[in-house]
């Protein structure tokens, strides 16, 4: 069984434990029994049903993506969603090592990367009150499972020859846009995508980081992924993660992420931290 096959294996056995109604492509019967204490911020909702991965729409006669046990976006809505309700986030802020007041939270945000109409959708944005951005790229199965995307990217980033990054000061980016598929590529890390989320952060104006979110089940395929995100970052950046732009790129994993906040939560937070232990993360 590879990782990605793990990773469903484990939910499907969590889903059968609570008694969860699910049909044959491991999609529940209701969204409510795939969320973190069965609801949603009615913000956060409309802004994933207005991202572009028609995650609450019927998929081709089938029920909506995020209704599956495995979903990237309900792992996401799950972990985050909740803080959209407490008045001090700091636990998460801490853990998540932006060290400053949460003064929102935004999924599915998308940044203009002057390339065109389309605009990649981050899967989440935690802001301060300074408008300092956390953009954070969140990941579950999808480094265990095929994609040919992960090392290509249109030759409209390269048109009129262009050199995109480098004008806005990401110089590593511009040279691995220009060698990825050809003396770099990556089995597992969606290189094409996080360079794409670069341009479009570098854009904006703003001060930020780029956090590469993701569930690390253990074993090699595992390290393989990790290595590559080590390798990735010192392909883009300087010491500190530095890429240019304003901008810093650093990595984590959901289970080091929960860890830390675990840390900090007090009884208050006791069914949230239940939640996401018992279904994420039993072998911590």
């Amino acid at each position: 069984m590879n990782i990605a096959a793990e990773i469903k294996a484990r939910q499907i056995n969590w889903a059968e434990e609570q008694g969860i109604e699910f049909d044959q492509d491991n999609r529940c019967l209701r969204l409510e029994d795939n969320l973190c204490l069965r609801k949603i911020n009615p913000e956060t909702r409309r802004e994933i049903k207005q991202g572009d991965g028609g995650e609450l729409e019927k998929d081709g006669g089938r029920r909506p993506r995020m209704h599956s046990l495995y979903s990237s976006t309900a792992l996401a809505c799950n972990f985050f969603d909740y803080w959209r309700g407490v008045e001090d986030s700091s636990p998460l802020a801490e853990a998540s090592k932006f060290h400053a007041k949460i003064h929102d939270i935004e999924f599915e945000r998308k940044f203009d990367h002057k390339v065109s109409s389309r605009w990649p959708n981050l899967d989440l944005v935690l802001t301060d009150s300074n408008q300092t951005l956390l953009a954070i790229e969140s990941k579950f199965t999808e480094p265990f499972s095929g994609s040919n995307n992960k090392n290509y990217l249109k030759q409209a980033y390269f048109s009129g020859g262009k050199k995109r990054w480098s004008e806005l000061g990401l110089s590593g980016c511009q040279k691995l846009a220009k060698e990825l598929g050809q003396e770099h590529c990556y089995e597992h890390l969606d290189a094409a995508q996080l360079l794409k989320h670069m341009l479009g952060l570098a854009n904006c104006e703003k001060d930020w980081t780029l956090l590469y979110l993701w569930f690390n089940p253990g074993g090699p395929e595992a390290e393989c992924h990790r290595e590559e995100i080590e390798q990735f970052i010192d392909e883009v950046s300087r010491d500190g993660g530095k890429v240019g732009g304003g901008g810093v790129i650093r990595a984590m994993t959901y289970q080091d992420l929960f860890k830390s906040m675990s840390e900090n939560l007090d009884g208050k937070h006791e069914a949230y931290r239940k939640y996401l232990e018992e279904r994420y993360f039993p072998d911590r």
